[in-house]
């Protein structure tokens, strides 16, 4: 992202996780603003606030807490969306990074050139993708519109605005749609510090 660094995280046995940190002045540009690494870290705490206020939560991707590496540095710990014709393979493998599941943004690129190319429909990749049988446009949209929604619902129960929803911040795999990157995501019911911070007053 703008403000964070993702990278592919292996622990001691083996098992692999997605994480992120907050840039650091090292990882910017000389032209970035000297204050642009403090602006990183309060995105990287809001996001993290906003995964730790909903929890685990369908369409939503898996946050597992936080863990330092070797220079200090705390990162987001997820679970990995696996591309769909992946998962048996994953499972069977503990060693090699697992590949993980294509953003729409991905997936609607790819539909876009193949469909010139190909006599396929426009959403073809997404079926597939989405391990749809019998692929069809009106069915695959469906299955979109409604993990989109899940997605929201898990988000607004907890008082959780994202605030970015667009194609390249859901991944499409294991039979659905996940929401992440909650950067730009506001709590419009914050608690303690981060209240205290955005100026609420009151109980």
């Amino acid at each position: 992202g703008s403000y964070g660094i993702v990278r592919w995280i292996q622990d001691d046995e083996g098992k692999w996780w997605v994480g992120k940190r907050s840039k650091t002045q090292s990882d910017l540009d000389d032209n970035d603003e000297k204050d642009q690494s403090k602006r990183c870290v309060g995105y990287w705490k809001t996001e993290k606030h906003c995964y730790e206020t909903i929890g685990e939560a369908d369409n939503i991707v898996s946050y597992q807490g936080t863990a330092p590496d070797a220079e200090g540095n705390q990162w987001m710990l997820f679970k990995p969306i696996y591309a769909l014709n992946n998962i048996n393979e994953v499972k069977q493998t503990s060693g090699s990074r697992p590949p993980v599941a294509p953003t729409l943004q991905d997936l609607l690129e790819v539909d876009r050139l193949d469909h010139l190319v190909n006599d396929e429909h426009h959403l073809y990749k997404i079926s597939e993708a989405l391990g749809i049988d019998e692929p069809s446009i009106t069915f695959t949209l469906d299955v979109v519109v409604e993990s989109v929604l899940q997605a929201l619902v898990s988000c607004h129960e907890h008082k959780v605005v994202h605030r970015d929803v667009k194609p390249g911040n859901l991944l499409v795999g294991q039979g659905s749609l996940h929401l992440m990157d909650l950067g730009s995501a506001a709590d419009l019911e914050p608690r303690g510090l981060l209240r205290k911070r955005q100026g609420f007053s009151g109980g």
